[in-house]
């Protein structure tokens, strides 16, 4: 029972950072207020009207060093020596809630130590500026989406929990976006990411 609780919990604060993660690429909280009380933070900060046309070197390494920490921790905890040696440790069906929790907490940490860059490299205003954030709000519905064409549950480890030691491996079933790209869920995120800093 207590691995499920873990589960949901784990679970629940994906869904947060995910949540959290929207709405500072896409800088929502400044065009609604009730989401910028939920998540104040906005990849631009607070740094509205301090702009700068130099780059600031020290805040491009500092987020650059961020984005390594998030991709060195996939590449580790994916590794089938890493996962051996972890599931010495906890149960077997409760490693992959595991990685959801590293991942979604340096999620979170990138969110919350990003240093703002003053200098502005494009600009689009109104209306063209809306066209853009609904393009970033696509991309990450369509992130969330794919997660369920191959197994939602599975892929943050709810299946697992529940199942406990009856775990087994669901066959991977490749359909709709996987057919035609099997990084849809990466190209989705960078639609949204790309599209983010313009507005």
């Amino acid at each position: 029972m207590i691995e499920i609780i873990i589960g949901l919990a784990i679970y629940g604060y994906f869904f947060y950072v995910f949540s959290m993660t929207f709405a500072w690429i896409s800088n929502v909280g400044s065009y609604i207020p009730l989401v910028g009380l939920l998540f104040p933070r906005g990849i631009d900060g607070d740094m509205v009207p301090p702009r700068s046309n130099a780059i600031d070197t020290n805040a491009v390494v500092h987020n650059v060093l961020l984005f390594c920490i998030f991709v060195v921790q996939h590449f580790i905890m994916a590794r089938p020596a890493t996962k051996k040696v972890i599931t010495k440790v906890i149960p077997v069906y409760l490693e992959r809630s595991l990685f959801v929790l590293c991942a979604s907490a340096i999620l979170h940490l990138i969110v919350t130590h990003w240093t703002p860059i003053p200098i502005v490299l494009y600009e689009i205003g109104a209306p063209w500026s809306y066209a853009v954030w609904a393009t970033c709000a696509f991309g990450f519905v369509l992130v969330f989406f794919s997660t369920w064409m191959i197994d939602h549950f599975d892929l943050f480890g709810l299946r697992q929990v529940f199942m406990g030691n009856n775990y087994t491996h669901p066959p991977l079933v490749v359909q709709y976006l996987y057919k035609v790209s099997s990084i849809s869920v990466l190209s989705s995120a960078g639609v949204s990411i790309s599209f983010s800093f313009s507005t």
